[in-house]
């Protein structure tokens, strides 16, 4: 079975099912001072929020943190959870693809 997966530049790839990596996500959603934190993707120049995997055995709080320290160098406290979005993506530099499960938190620096 073939899966539709969005790629890098917000196109369309169809991709066998068999193949994708379950990819367990969390995201920050992090204002201060009015201000939205995004980071800018090297491969694309997109704007995204800061984020990423979640390790096994690893708390989603523990993944923010480790995430915004090593992607925007500063700490944060984890406020609540916003939402949840289920994706399927190709990463086009490796050439692999995801089923993406990405949790979303609000957080303050």
């Amino acid at each position: 079975m073939e899966v539709e997966c969005i790629t890098l530049d917000g196109n369309k790839r169809l991709f066998q099912s068999e193949r994708l990596i379950l990819r367990p996500a969390v995201y920050g959603i992090i204002v201060d001072q009015g201000k939205l934190l995004l980071l800018r993707m090297r491969e694309t120049g997109k704007f995204h929020l800061p984020g990423g995997g979640i390790h096994i055995g690893e708390r989603i709080a523990e993944t923010l943190r480790r995430e915004l320290w090593e992607e925007a160098g500063i700490e944060i406290d984890v406020v609540r959870f916003a939402n949840f979005e289920e994706v399927f993506f190709y990463y086009d530099p490796s050439d692999r693809a995801y089923h993406g499960l990405h949790f979303y938190y609000i957080c303050t620096p």
